[in-house]
């Protein structure tokens, strides 16, 4: 009892004079970093946004566990500071066992930064710092800062837009065939689906094509956000002469063909070839 009393007085007499010495530092390095969202201003529906994760590691030299309270940081890009952030705090494992964890740095948006951040957009190799220091809570031994200095450093190499083009998907319960004397209406719903963190504006002239023919065109358009899948719909007039050879049965299997547009509004428009989408089935 006597050796353990002594060994706590001793402890919080080395936190007293020096807890800095007496705490080793925690060592980080980048194990990856990219683009998680970017909704640049001018989509609708719904706030613009940037947010760039950077994957970390830690290692916490000491025979005892750390817990990192807080990193408070500035990001750099291409040299010049875009952002500055907290990360929130987590533990430190013992005696050099890795420790990964996210950060996550949201960047204002404005003339500069969207410049910046085109590069990364366009697939761009884009070099990166994070600066900064951190304070660690190590019980006994008090609550020591560490830094400023270069917690993380690299080079972004994402791909670009161009090279992941959205996908699209009927929707029959959004779609409608009406008949009349003028011809034919088909009232056409499908979805979007965008697999990149980038949001854009879909820019579609579409075909609607039937026994190979392209019997009538439309103009589809909306906004579809970073990772998620927007819903559009658009109108194909059909003339009766190509209602009437089409129409037999009440239905007709059909193939929607476009060369869509992907506009990201203060960055670049990335234009794809001409391609079937997808296809249906229409029906009165």
């Amino acid at each position: 009892m006597k050796k353990i009393l002594i060994t706590a007085l001793s402890l919080l007499s080395l936190a007293a004079c020096a807890p800095s010495q007496v705490v080793q530092t925690p060592q980080f390095e980048m194990l990856e970093a990219g683009l998680l969202k970017l909704n640049p201003p001018g989509l609708n529906g719904g706030a613009a946004e940037a947010v760039i994760r950077i994957q970390m590691q830690g290692r916490n030299p000491n025979p005892f566990g750390l817990r990192l309270e807080e990193i408070r940081f500035d990001l750099l890009l291409e040299g010049a500071k875009i952002a500055a952030g907290v990360a929130p705090g987590f533990e430190l494992k013992a005696s050099g066992v890795p420790t990964r964890f996210p950060v996550d740095v949201e960047v204002p948006l404005d003339l500069n930064t969207l410049k910046t951040l085109s590069r990364i957009v366009t697939g761009q190799p884009t070099s990166y710092q994070m600066l900064g220091g951190f304070r660690v809570d190590a019980g006994v031994l008090g609550k020591p800062n560490f830094g400023p200095y270069t917690l993380a450093q690299g080079t972004f190499k994402s791909l670009s837009l161009a090279s992941t083009p959205p996908s699209f998907a009927f929707r029959p319960d959004l779609t409608r065939l009406t008949v009349g004397l003028g011809g034919a209406a088909l009232d056409l719903g499908f979805e979007v689906k965008n697999p990149t963190p980038v949001g854009f504006r879909l820019v579609a002239p579409l075909g609607l094509v039937v026994g190979g023919q392209t019997v009538a065109k439309a103009e589809a358009g909306g906004t579809v956000r970073a990772r998620e899948t927007g819903v559009i719909s658009t109108r194909f007039a059909i003339d009766p002469l190509a209602a009437a050879r089409i129409l037999v049965g009440g239905k007709f299997d059909f193939q929607i063909s476009g060369a869509p547009t992907l506009e990201v509004p203060g960055i670049q428009s990335f234009a794809f070839p001409v391609s079937a989408l997808f296809g249906g089935t229409a029906q009165r």
